[in-house]
């Protein structure tokens, strides 16, 4: 009965990261950046919210802790889109536009690199990890249009799960990580 939704809202003029309670009650205001603000994702624990916000300029990534209310922007050059934490760790991925491109890249929650995720010619964008952390889907236009893969992280091997339809995206695991909606 603890548990808060986080979300984005135009309420203010420009979009914002509210919280409400399970319920829908006890709506607040999280963010003031007076800036598109979008993407909130929960760390595993709840301690944590990571977003992107263009406050600062070009598509950025932040972390804020939910207990402190201390908050890290991420110094990464270029646009930094669409965080999404690992399951139970203090990292998350986020694709980001260092080398001209997008690709998906593998941070602490801290704001450090720690690896390249994906690498191909198309676009890579909007991860997200079954509920154990061994696999990553996320959509990319490697194969002409978006369409979802999913990478199994101990061998970064990748595959392509959707054929059918021309612009498949925004790909979200099931608790049990045995499907995927798209």
């Amino acid at each position: 009965f603890d548990s808060q939704f986080a979300f984005v809202s135009n309420g203010t003029g420009g979009k914002e990261i509210y919280l409400c309670d399970f319920d829908g009650f006890n709506v607040r205001q999280l963010t003031n950046k007076r800036s598109i603000t979008t993407a909130p994702a929960w760390s595993s624990d709840g301690r944590h919210l990571a977003y992107s916000s263009f406050a600062r300029g070009p598509l950025q990534t932040y972390v804020r802790d939910m207990k402190s209310g201390a908050e890290t922007a991420f110094g990464f050059p270029g646009a930094q889109i669409a965080p999404m934490w690992v399951p139970h760790r203090f990292e998350l991925a986020a694709t980001l536009s260092i080398a001209g491109d997008q690709e998906i890249y593998l941070l602490t929650g801290g704001g450090k690199m720690i690896k390249r995720m994906t690498d191909s010619p198309g676009i890579d964008v909007e991860a997200t990890w079954s509920p154990d952390g061994k696999m990553m889907a996320f959509v990319s236009k490697r194969a002409g249009t978006p369409q979802i893969f999913i990478q199994e992280i101990g061998s970064d091997r990748v595959r392509r799960l959707t054929f059918q339809g021309q612009y498949n995206t925004q790909p979200n695991w099931s608790p049990k990580g045995d499907k995927i909606a798209y």
